[in-house]
């Protein structure tokens, strides 16, 4: 069935009062928090229309910030809070697809997700409009207005589609140009501090799902590869450089200098101090001129 189909068989055959189980536009003051950690039966749909917050999931935290998206699936258990310096406006649409002749989203979307996960979407502009549209059909109640939000859910599930399809595996933002694009911005953070989430964050990705796809693409975890990329700066700068082994250390994000010298040998079998006593031999160089 494509999707022109799914979309007429939506529209005529799905009940909007039984499939959408909550709607709301509001505006979370700074400091508020959930209560606790929740999860539901509904796929829960954000977009955030000004301001910023951060959605929990266990150790994961998604920012989420101006025209950014996210959607979570049933049974993944999450906790939205705002920090003491910003509100955070946004829409919310929960919506049931058991209520629905379909069996799942992916009967709606074309994209297959498992039961806990999240996506977070970097330009959500079109998936909001569609979501605003909704909101104010059901709010409203004007003459047809079911009939009305099953159109909006039609041109939804066309931008969720579009949106989810950039993140699915196989496709153009996954693989290698996943990998190049995650060692461009390691390359270029390799002083500050980098964690499965930054990256995420930067890339639009959810830290677990970037840190599952680049798993798949390389058979190594994403903070070994942080790890191997911070050594081989690191090396890079003893050989050539006049530079301290401390502030070497500092450069390349380990401001522990023990740490450093223990997870260089590590990796590769000498400390720092020897590994640049053998490159300024390899070179002919004089030994002591780095201290």
């Amino acid at each position: 069935m494509d999707k022109k189909d799914i979309v007429s068989r939506f529209i005529n055959e799905v009940d909007i009062g039984s499939f959408v189980w909550r709607y709301y536009i509001n505006t979370f003051n700074e400091g508020w928090m959930m209560p606790e950690f929740h999860h539901h039966k509904a796929i829960e749909l954000i977009h955030v229309i000004d301001g910023h917050g951060f959605m929990k999931f266990g150790d994961d935290v998604q920012k989420l910030t101006k025209n950014n998206g996210l959607l979570i699936m049933p049974e993944c258990e999450h906790r939205f809070y705002v920090d003491g310096d910003h509100q955070c406006t946004l829409i919310n649409l929960h919506f049931v697809i058991e209520e629905t002749p379909f069996d799942d989203l992916a009967d709606l979307t074309g994209i297959k997700l498992n039961s806990h996960e999240h996506r977070k979407f970097a330009h959500s502009e079109p998936i909001g409009a569609a979501m605003q549209q909704i909101v104010s059909e059901l709010s409203n109640k004007q003459s047809s207005y079911e009939l009305g939000a099953a159109l909006r859910f039609g041109q939804l599930f066309v931008e969720l589609s579009r949106a989810l399809e950039i993140r699915a595996p196989g496709s153009a933002q996954t693989g290698e140009q996943l990998v190049k694009k995650v060692g461009e911005y390691i390359d270029a953070s390799l002083s500050e501090e980098i964690s499965p989430s930054t990256i995420a964050e930067q890339l639009h990705f959810t830290s677990s799902y970037l840190m599952h796809i680049f798993k798949d693409a390389t058979d190594m975890s994403l903070m070994e590869f942080v790890r191997i990329k911070r050594i081989e700066k690191s090396k890079e700068l003893l050989s050539g450089t006049e530079l301290k082994i401390s502030a070497i250390s500092v450069k390349v994000g380990i401001v522990n200098a023990q740490h450093f010298s223990s997870l260089f040998k590590k990796y590769t079998n000498m400390t720092p101090k020897e590994y640049r006593k053998m490159t300024l031999l390899k070179n002919n160089t004089d030994t002591n001129i780095y201290k």
